[in-house]
């Protein structure tokens, strides 16, 4: 088969095994493209194997990222010419990190079940490096896979994202192993995993659903376009709109607001700075009871003193209100959105007319996180604004652990896509890995309730004005993996390409013998 046959079957390959994430999950889908995938690597040179895991990836990527092009519509005659470099230029970069993984396969990986032992951990250790590098993108990694069986991913209260990951690799490889007649190693593997899914079924049906019966939550989900969320003029009308939904009065909320200990507004909330706006403190003082608060997202502002509005600091953070229309809290994003939130390299980028898609004076500045907020009448949270919620190991403070995380998010960006889907998803692992209950509100998207063993007790449909209203589960104790974090995963893995390459050698030693005379 020549070269670029490899490479368009691996693109395909990539494109099929896709169809296992979110929203639809159809695992089998990486039966067929993980086997399809090793087989064309097995056949190739070590030059042809980079260009051949680029190629999967490519294939993964493309068809797993299509919706971030979403985002460049919104305005599309400022940002639409960028369209085909966010839906071929992204991929192809991380596509990147799996091109390297495909070339250590073929490098240190020999024969059988040594070869998908290694290039599991190979690509694990390609997706944790593309979690970390360059601030990191660690979106759709094959571990979330396993989300369509949430007994199986309770293996991630041990081993994290990665250990999932490496998982559902070596499961996606097992056809190989009967392939190559290994029935024993291959009735092995599946006695393996069937073992991890009994206990991660067994871990569900032994935690009942226990809920803290004093906090009463209202998730506000307002709906509103993408388009028209940053215009001035409707700054009233978004206002009135999250008012009205708050104090919505149902058969199990006679009295709107004053039924719950807590409204929860979404990120970036309103078009303006909340905390400068008296007017508004006040009719959200007219809306709570004395002993309710609204957690919100919004912007807030630190006065610099410079002469332009670009020198003053912008957060995009988190907002609690009393009742009395206070400011009694608040957390700033740690995770900004590279382009979204500001620009990299601006001081070079900028007079080229590069742009960030939020159009505010200046770049929002980054606080410091992850961070436990302690607020009166309520569990220990930790706050998590938007995609810092896809981030692992960097959800919740190790020193002070919190009760439940709370993700604001606006997801309003990527319309009617498989984004928001996947979005919802990834904070269900956090929540199993952490043993913590995840509360979301979106200002379109998938705002609800996850406990901490990821199963949905809650939640809203996607573009659509609706509230969420519910009590909040309780934590579960600390898991292995909130205690150990990535270490001993990425560690192991390490191990094992070593070793692959460590057993490739003396297989080469072996088939080419010195000759003496």
């Amino acid at each position: 088969m020549k070269s670029w046959h490899k490479c368009v079957s691996a693109f395909a390959a990539g494109l099929v095994g896709a169809l296992a994430l979110a929203p639809l999950y159809i695992w089998p889908a990486l039966l067929i493209a993980v086997p399809l995938w090793l087989w064309l690597l097995e056949r190739a040179t070590l030059r042809q194997s980079f260009f051949i895991g680029w190629s999967f990836g490519f294939g993964w990527f493309t068809a797993s990222l299509y919706w971030i092009g979403i985002a460049f519509l919104v305005d599309a005659g400022t940002y639409g010419w960028l369209l085909p470099l966010a839906v071929t230029g992204l991929p192809a970069f991380l596509a990147l990190y799996w091109g390297a993984a495909a070339w250590l396969v073929n490098l240190f990986g020999q024969r059988g079940l040594w070869r998908i032992l290694v290039f599991a951990s190979a690509l694990t250790l390609a997706e944790y490096a593309r979690a970390n590098l360059f601030t990191g993108f660690p979106w759709n990694t094959p571990g979330y896979a396993g989300l369509a069986s949430l007994g199986f991913s309770q293996a991630a209260c041990v081993v994290g994202l990665w250990g999932l990951t490496f998982l559902v690799l070596t499961a996606s490889a097992t056809p190989l192993v009967f392939i190559a007649k290994q029935y024993r190693a291959g009735l092995a593997m599946i006695m393996a995993f069937g073992l991890i899914l009994a206990a991660g079924e067994w871990r569900l049906a032994s935690h009942p659903q226990v809920d803290h019966e004093k906090i009463r939550l209202r998730i506000v989900q307002p709906n509103v376009p993408q388009s028209e969320k940053w215009r001035f003029e409707n700054s009233d009308e978004i206002f009135m709109r999250l008012l009205s939904l708050s104090d919505r009065r149902t058969p199990d909320a006679p009295q709107g607001a004053h039924n719950f200990t807590h409204i929860i507004w979404p990120e970036s909330a309103v078009p303006f700075l909340m905390e400068e706006q008296q007017t508004a403190l006040s009719a959200i003082a007219r809306l709570l009871a004395d002993e309710t608060l609204l957690l919100m997202g919004g912007l807030r502002r630190e006065l610099a003193g410079g002469p332009e509005i670009e020198d003053d600091l912008i957060f995009n953070s988190l907002l609690a209100i009393s009742g009395s229309g206070e400011v009694i809290g608040r957390s700033d994003k740690f995770h900004l959105v590279p382009w979204g939130e500001y620009l990299p390299l601006e001081t070079w980028l900028a007079p080229l007319g590069l742009r960030r898609l939020v159009t505010l004076p200046g770049s929002f500045v980054a606080g410091k996180g992850p961070q436990t907020v302690e607020l009166p009448a309520t569990p220990a949270f930790s706050p998590l604004i938007c995609y810092e919620i896809i981030f692992p190991g960097s959800v919740a403070e190790r020193a002070s652990r919190p009760q439940f995380l709370l993700n604001v998010t606006n997801d309003g960006w990527f319309g009617a896509s498989s984004g928001p889907y996947q979005h919802f998803d990834q904070g269900r692992l956090r929540a199993i890995e952490e043993g913590l209950p995840l509360v979301r509100a979106a200002n379109t998207g998938i705002s609800g309730v996850v406990d901490g063993l990821g199963r949905i007790r809650e939640k809203s449909r996607l573009n659509e004005e609706s509230i969420v209203d519910t009590l909040l589960p309780q934590a579960l104790p600390a898991t292995i993996y909130s205690k150990s974090g990535d270490f001993p995963a990425i560690f192991a893995f390490i191990i094992v390409v070593l070793a692959g390459g460590y057993a490739r050698k003396k297989e080469l030693r072996v088939k080419s013998p010195e000759i003496t005379n």
